[in-house]
């Protein structure tokens, strides 16, 4: 957990993250022109339509992430995850029904969970298909599509499908060593050791407590440990505005990429030609291949990016939409930067073609099946 005191910011709860977006956007509309000659009035319809839909699924995103983060023990994922034998990697991907949090919080807790011994495999794929199988984004996506289930369904296994299959590929491809930051992997590594170690943690209340460990017989050495990490059963009144600190810094971290991505939206919503797109939709390569683009460049939480994806309905077919809403939660610029605090680059160069390539294979398939580009 970050030391919110060391911020200097004014507290804000969540509520006030979002008069200042909406603040801002009508700011936008009353002194900006449009952008490309698009008339004000169709410019601001789009735009308003697509951002304050999207954005209520952030909002409610960021209260549960906080939720999770002042409330939920990290001790009870890691048990779950650790404690899967026979599937752990398909078993780490269905976390995301019990995790509802989007990409951007995923990779810490993916991170924490590496360094506690979970295998790399499992790690991948929690960190590829928790952004995608969890309940806001399931239910995020079909008020999108206006109830569309089958769309629903089709990104969850899809997406489910995806990380499991890279998570197996990275898992068998790379070692842990290999894999990972000098930073994680020594943690991974405390497992193996055979010394009897004497811990001293020191707590913030008026005692210590020593604790001896026996890891196993040889050992002729002492280690000391100390710890200075306070207790975590605060008071319930403590926990809720901790749980709304969380949310305030998730909302505000987030809603840049939010902006600026239903901005490009609604231009190429209102300015492009639809002859244009729909000449592009014509060649499922170029269809497929520019959504996936649109998806790493705009940078979207994945509880918003399917009301971005809907946007496109009647231009860009089912599966290039898809192509959108799968990959953006596993693959964009900020994620890439996130990446870099847990693995080492090589290994992100080669999980990144890995995704794109499952991506974009997976998209063809469902649309050469379908013709048209249906689902």
């Amino acid at each position: 957990m970050s030391d919110l005191k060391t911020r200097n910011l004014p507290f804000f709860t969540v509520s006030d993250a979002l008069l200042v977006a909406v603040g801002t956007s009508l700011l936008f509309f009353l002194f900006f022109p449009a952008p490309l000659g698009i008339p004000r009035h169709v410019f601001a319809l789009t735009w308003s339509s697509i951002f304050l839909e999207a954005l209520s699924f952030m909002l409610i995103g960021s209260i549960v992430s906080g939720v999770v983060e002042a409330f939920v023990p990290s001790g009870i994922i890691e048990r779950l995850v650790l404690g899967n034998r026979f599937a752990v990697v398909a078993g780490s991907a269905s976390m995301g029904m019990f995790f509802p949090v989007c990409e951007c919080a995923i990779v810490p807790v993916a991170r924490r969970l590496l360094k506690k011994g979970v295998p790399l495999s499992a790690g991948i794929a929690f960190m590829l298909a928790v952004p995608i199988v969890n309940p806001v984004v399931i239910w995020s996506t079909s008020v999108a599509y206006q109830g569309e289930w089958s769309v629903v369904l089709t990104r969850l296994l899809i997406g489910f499908g995806i990380a499991c299959t890279a998570a197996m590929i990275m898992g068998r491809a790379f070692s842990d060593k290999k894999a990972l930051l000098s930073s994680v992997y020594p943690a991974k590594k405390q497992k193996a050791c055979s010394h009897n170690h004497d811990h001293k943690h020191e707590h913030n209340h008026s005692h210590h407590h020593d604790h001896k460990h026996d890891h196993g017989p040889g050992c002729s050495h002492t280690h000391h440990v100390i710890h200075s990490e306070p207790h975590k059963t605060g008071m319930f009144g403590s926990r809720v505005i901790s749980s709304l600190q969380h949310a305030r810094d998730d909302f505000f971290d987030v809603a840049p990429f939010l902006v600026i991505g239903t901005l490009i939206a609604a231009i190429i919503r209102s300015s492009i030609p639809t002859s244009v797109i729909e000449h592009l939709a014509q060649s499922p390569v170029l269809e497929t291949g520019s959504m996936m683009f649109l998806a790493f460049a705009l940078n979207l939480c994945s509880e918003a990016d399917a009301f971005i994806a809907a946007s496109f309905t009647g231009i860009i077919t089912l599966t290039g939409q898809m192509a959108f809403m799968v990959l953006g939660p596993m693959l964009d610029i900020k994620l890439l930067l996130m990446y870099r605090s847990v693995f080492r680059a090589k290994f992100i160069v080669v999980l990144a073609s890995v995704v794109v390539v499952l991506v974009f294979s997976v998209i063809m398939f469902i649309r050469y099946l379908n013709g048209a580009g249906g689902l």
